[in-house]
């Protein structure tokens, strides 16, 4: 039995494959899942995106809101995950959300009716900061440059402080995408108002609509992006037109098969 044993020890594996079912075991599942924030979902996320969104994003630190939002704030995020469209990112260890991708379908209507509600806030920088959101929609105008009523915007991306460096964020924008592509929309779009953002955009080979920074945008002879930290300076709506695409692929391949 030893002399057998020795002579299996001294045997070349990829010569007899005797450890295949070593080399053929199906890989670990990936430790997070990308799904659809599903109704009972909602109030998760939410908190998630307050826990997240509202501590860091670039465009709330720049105006000096980051940190718990304002009554406003809160009830347009609310609005906006109630509409069915967002993505989550799920720890595949402990089921919590480390990621979502807050996903819309405005049309020209709701941005004025967005607009309207800026008279409800006492917020001051509240009022500043929607005004401002409102502005770069209308000068970027996707509505009538290419003749639609609505589209598919990927309005928030936010990823745990915990899990970042892992690709999620690209992830979540590009299952945006497919899902956008999916509804069907004919247009993709996305606001990069940080830097990282911006970069995910351009590895996608989205077209960038319009862009300012921030330390020039001026609303009733006001700056109101007074804490500009760097490298997130400006801000820049991307999108992507969908309605070419024949075969199921993400973005990232996209460009490849045109």
């Amino acid at each position: 039995m030893a002399q057998i044993l020795r002579k299996m020890i001294n045997i070349n594996p990829q010569k007899y494959n005797l450890f295949r079912n070593y080399t053929c075991r199906t890989p670990p599942a990936p430790p997070y899942k990308i799904r659809h924030a599903y109704p009972c979902d909602h109030e998760r996320l939410l908190e998630f995106m307050v826990d997240t969104y509202f501590q860091a994003e670039p465009s709330l630190v720049n105006i000096g809101l980051a940190g718990k939002p304002s009554p406003l704030l809160l009830y347009l995020m609310q609005q906006s995950i109630k509409e069915g469209l967002s993505l989550v990112c799920i720890d595949r260890s402990n089921n919590c959300i480390v990621g979502a991708a807050i996903n819309t379908s405005p049309t020209k209507e709701g941005c004025k009716s967005t607009l309207e509600l800026v008279c409800c806030s006492e917020c001051e920088k509240s009022r500043e900061l929607i005004k401002f959101f409102v502005y770069c929609s209308k000068e970027c105008n996707l509505w009538d440059k290419y003749c639609i009523n609505h589209f598919f915007e990927c309005s928030h991306v936010a990823v745990h402080p915990e899990h970042q460096g892992h690709g999620i964020a690209k992830r979540l924008v590009e299952e945006s995408w497919i899902l956008a592509r999916d509804l069907p929309s004919s247009l993709f779009r996305i606001d990069a108002s940080s830097r990282y953002t911006a970069k995910i955009c351009e590895s996608l080979g989205f077209d960038c609509e319009w862009s300012i920074e921030y330390k020039k945008y001026c609303c009733n002879g006001q700056f109101p992006f007074q804490n500009i930290k760097e490298p997130h300076t400006q801000f820049t709506v991307y999108s992507d037109k969908l309605d070419f695409i024949d075969d199921y692929y993400p973005s990232s391949s996209k460009k490849q098969k045109k």
